[in-house]
């Protein structure tokens, strides 16, 4: 029998949509005529087709036709429930608290308590056990800002305390000299052990990055910190702490506009290459460096006017020089955005003329808050500056107020407000007067005998003024011709970085009226976007 044994093979062809093609299949496998697997793997080949789920189509709500209905007399605004004052700080704190809140006060409470428990028992240290509490405490703050470094999940921990240890190091400068560690030779030995300990912390703390997307140390900005924390020492020679403070700063002006002049040429190299990395030297949120070193800067100020008494009317100058160097810090990353914004794509098409007009407007005129504050502190400094100085000190008061110059005609060239030209004037019209309070007081008489002479306006004051303020109102006409001259410059620079049909629209565009460019570019849109969707 086995031997008579013999497969047969056949083909039927058959429709796929048979009716009874299943219920052979299912006969055959009865019979066993055919196995599980070869009934499988003929309908994976033949009875398989591809599925499409239907979407669901919502049906458009029926819109209800209104009628004008007459007016009713105004009635009076239903008086809503106001808050308490209670629930309303309650509510604001709970939208305010989170983790950062609760790390910096747990640092603050930890400082408080421990300068508490020492003040306490500060009379029973020595002068080397009360700096070894602040030294004790940096190196604290580094270990764990260390450690936290290497853990994934308290990077915010991590960049708080790394903050705090930067900023504890140029007070750990300040504290050894006012302890007068460096008097004693075995407080000097110290001194020097602290000194390179705290510069090693320096290095290690510079080359982590804490943000993301934060600026890196650089070498002329890790040696500025060093720097200001080292000019701390030797304040007990006479004369020294005042020319620290201006070494400081005008060393620290110096760096910093020499780093960030150097990085906008090679930026500017690297664009024309066609490399963009969008690189930026300041922002207040994201570069660390420039922070730590405006602070540096400042605690400078602090211990030379409240620290050692030395008169404030001699550090008008200094005073100046820190907040231009803030002002322009903020003016430089405010010209940043302006022209980033100017390169920038060109807005969505679908977007309406008039709110795309409006938002730019907003954003070329009203700086934002943190560049705003910037500018109000460096402007709100230059002002202590040549106040300390006007009456005392003309020559500082000319110089301050030359800063002062500078940061309005920049101030001039990126918002083009009138306050800032009127503030412009009444800076350069009190510096003739200063310059004339500088001339020795015979040159004065006879400048002054030969303009009486030359005018015969003896009797008459005020034609001398006129006279002696003419040649600054000829400066003013000049310099507000250059001033439209270079706006103008930066219109043409703008409409370039657009296209032909967007320039064009800008130039036709008149308030209350859509360009026809925009309209034109709306239905070209909607019309291809039918298209695509009928072919599809």
């Amino acid at each position: 029998m086995s031997s008579n044994y013999r497969p047969v093979k056949f083909e039927i062809t058959l429709p796929s949509e048979h009716p009874h093609l299943l219920e052979g299949l299912d006969e055959w496998l009865r019979l066993g005529l055919i196995s599980d697997s070869q009934v499988k793997q003929f309908c994976w080949e033949y009875l398989t087709c591809r599925v499409i789920l239907p979407t669901e189509v919502t049906p458009p709500r029926p819109t209800k036709t209104t009628f004008p209905q007459p007016r009713k007399p105004a009635e009076k605004a239903k008086a809503t429930a106001t808050p308490s004052l209670f629930s309303t700080m309650w509510q604001s704190f709970r939208a305010e608290f989170s983790v950062r809140w609760l790390l910096f006060l747990g640092m603050f409470t930890v400082v408080i308590s421990s300068g508490a428990l020492a003040a306490s028992q500060w009379e029973r240290f020595t002068a080397i056990l009360q700096y070894g509490v602040l030294f004790a405490y940096t190196c604290l703050f580094f270990g764990l800002s260390f450690w936290t470094s290497k853990q994934a999940n308290l990077r915010l921990t991590s960049g708080a305390l790394h903050i705090v240890t930067m900023l504890l190091i140029p007070i750990n400068f300040w504290a050894m000299d006012s302890f007068g560690l460096w008097q004693n030779p075995v407080n000097l030995i110290f001194v020097a052990i602290a000194s390179i300990i705290l510069t090693r912390i320096a290095v290690l703390l510079s080359k982590q990055s804490i943000f993301a997307g934060s600026v890196p140390v650089s070498k002329l900005s890790f040696i500025n910190i060093l720097g200001l924390s080292f000019l701390h020492l030797g304040w007990k020679i006479n004369g020294f702490p005042l020319i620290a403070v201006y070494l400081a700063l005008i060393g620290t002006t110096v760096i910093t506009v020499f780093q960030n002049l150097r990085a906008a040429d090679k930026q500017r190299e690297e664009e024309s290459e066609g490399v963009d990395k969008n690189k930026f030297q300041f922002s207040w949120g994201k570069n660390l460096p420039a922070t730590v070193i405006v602070y540096s800067s400042v605690l400078l100020l602090i211990r030379a006017i409240f620290g050692i008494g030395i008169n404030i009317a001699q550090l008008g100058l200094a005073i100046g020089i820190c907040g231009w160097l803030i002002a322009w810090l903020a003016q430089r990353e405010e010209r940043k955005r302006v022209v980033s914004h100017c390169v920038a794509e060109v807005p969505s098409v679908v977007a309406s003329d008039a709110t795309r007009r409006e938002t730019k407007r907003q954003e070329d005129i009203s700086p934002s808050l943190p560049r705003l504050f910037s500018q109000t502190i460096g402007s709100f400094l230059l002002f202590i500056g040549w106040f300390v100085t006007v009456w005392s000190n003309p020559v500082q008061a000319i110089a301050v107020s030359a800063l002062g110059l500078h940061f309005f005609y920049g101030r001039l060239n990126l918002y083009s407000l009138k306050k800032d030209l009127t503030t412009f004037f009444a800076i350069g019209l009190q510096l003739m007067f200063l310059g004339w309070r500088l001339l020795p007081y015979e040159f004065q008489f006879s400048i002054i005998t030969f303009a009486v002479q030359l005018t015969n306006s003896q009797e008459n004051y005020l034609t001398l003024l006129s006279v002696g303020l003419f040649p600054y109102v000829i400066f003013m006409v000049g310099f507000t011709n250059h001033l439209r001259k270079t706006q103008q410059k930066f219109k043409v620079v703008e409409a370039s970085s657009l296209s032909p049909e967007e320039s064009n629209e800008q130039d036709n565009f008149k308030p209350g009226q859509q360009s026809n460019s925009k309209s034109s570019k709306q239905n070209n849109y909607k019309s291809s976007e039918q298209t695509n969707y009928k072919s599809s």
